[in-house]
């Protein structure tokens, strides 16, 4: 059965949300490049697993809800909000607000190829990710 860009990014999004390794191992290319804010590239579905292995360490409760999901061919662009609650600090970025609540609205573009994510760039606000971390001030209304 061949499986649509939309269906596929459903799968995605349901893997994350299970917090399912194994089942994102299967829905990425061994080649996937990727880039997030704060990331910067990461090559190879290893490190990209790594990505994700350190977000459900760090937020034990992350969760996605989708907004939107637009797709043409074998491109999908989605809206959703990430939700979870540090339990971990984060070397990457110094982050070590214990129990701090967080809230984000995030985008995404994926190329899809033979039923498996072979390209994803992501986007959100880190200024407002950090602030929520309490990493940077609140900006005054």
């Amino acid at each position: 059965m061949n499986r649509d860009a939309a269906d596929l990014h459903r799968a995605f999004t349901d893997a994350c949300n299970d917090h399912d390794l194994a089942a994102l191992r299967r829905l990425h290319d061994p080649r996937v490049t990727a880039w997030r804010p704060g990331h910067g590239v990461a090559r190879g579905v290893d490190a990209v697993l790594a990505w994700w292995a350190e977000d459900f360490a760090a937020f034990p409760d992350l969760s996605v809800s989708l907004s939107l999901v637009l797709t043409q061919g074998s491109s999908v662009f989605s809206e959703y909000e990430v939700h979870g609650t540090l339990a971990a600090p984060i070397e990457r970025c110094g982050a070590e607000a214990i129990g701090t609540r967080i809230a984000l609205r995030a985008s995404t573009v994926e190329e899809w190829r033979d039923g498996r994510l072979v390209a994803s760039r992501t986007y959100w606000d880190h200024y407002d990710l950090l602030r929520q971390l309490g990493m940077l001030p609140t900006v005054p209304a």
